[in-house]
């Protein structure tokens, strides 16, 4: 990444340590869907951090949210 710093990526986990988005995102989104998730998760969010909102594509989810929506 060429002198960028690369931010961790992290899913919620329960108390019981289940991520709930793992079988959403391999039951229920299409490979087309996945290979873009892919994309904006480690191509982008990755490399930018919570900055990609202030990007074309991307918009917090609200004040009191730390966590960025891709479109």
């Amino acid at each position: 990444m060429c002198g960028r710093r690369s931010y961790v990526i992290e899913f919620y986990e329960t108390l019981h340590g289940d991520k709930p988005v793992l079988p959403w995102i391999k039951e229920d989104l299409s490979v087309r869907q996945r290979r873009a998730l892919g994309y904006a998760v480690y191509r982008l969010l990755q490399r930018y951090g919570v900055g990609v909102c202030d990007a074309e594509l991307g918009r917090q989810q609200g004040a009191d949210r730390d966590s960025p929506r891709l479109e």
